[in-house]
């Protein structure tokens, strides 16, 4: 019965592509995928959110949140853009800028590095050892992290949604686990912060080289 309600919606998408001009199977498969996993992904992240915000101390998660909003700001140097351009150079059977686009985007990455590294060090003769060492953190891992997400590039220019959806989704998990079982034992920030950018930079970089 499934396969048979399968393959009229088949045929009603590929029926509409001669009104719509679109390949409509290809958005519905792709549809699916990203809506599914931003509900997982939405879902999982509000739950970490939750323990956070309840089981660490106000200034811990006040900390934790602070770093996290500057690296953000950082990441911006490793030229997430790039990413866009190996979508495109994948669709059309380019994916031998693979590497190149990675060391560029490691190496401009460096850049956000250095500078993640400068408020580091203002935050130390500040006194502030906490924003210190949690900038510093951010600032060893930042560069390899970003560049490691360029694999979900590769799996989108090859239009494989199921592969994107699903590796973000283990990522998020394995973050969210990671977290949730640390600040059960802790409220150290720079624990929590090493366990945030460390695990997701490991998955990260076992799907880029997986890809590779």
């Amino acid at each position: 019965m499934f396969r048979c309600i399968k393959h009229q919606i088949f045929k009603f998408l590929k029926w509409s592509e001669k009104y719509t001009g679109t390949d409509m199977v290809y958005l519905a498969k792709g549809g699916f995928w990203m809506s599914s996993s931003q509900f997982i992904f939405s879902a999982i992240g509000f739950i970490v959110a939750l323990a956070l915000a309840n089981l660490l101390a106000r200034e811990t998660y006040g900390t934790y949140q602070y770093v996290l909003s500057l690296a953000g700001v950082f990441a911006i140097t490793a030229l997430p853009g790039l990413n866009t351009a190996f979508i495109r150079a994948t669709a059309r059977g380019s994916q031998g800028v693979f590497i190149k686009i990675f060391k560029m985007r490691f190496t401009w990455g460096l850049l956000g590095s250095i500078t993640t590294l400068a408020v580091s060090v203002f935050y130390y003769f500040q006194g502030n050892t906490e924003l210190a060492i949690g900038f510093f953190i951010v600032a060893i891992i930042l560069p390899t992290k970003e560049a490691f997400t360029l694999y979900k590039s590769y799996w989108q220019g090859i239009k494989r949604f199921d592969v994107i959806a699903k590796t973000k989704i283990a990522t998020q998990l394995a973050v969210a686990l990671s977290l949730i079982a640390v600040i059960f034992f802790t409220d150290n920030s720079y624990l929590i912060l090493l366990i945030y950018f460390g695990v997701e930079a490991l998955i990260s970089g076992i799907f880029f080289f997986v890809t590779k």
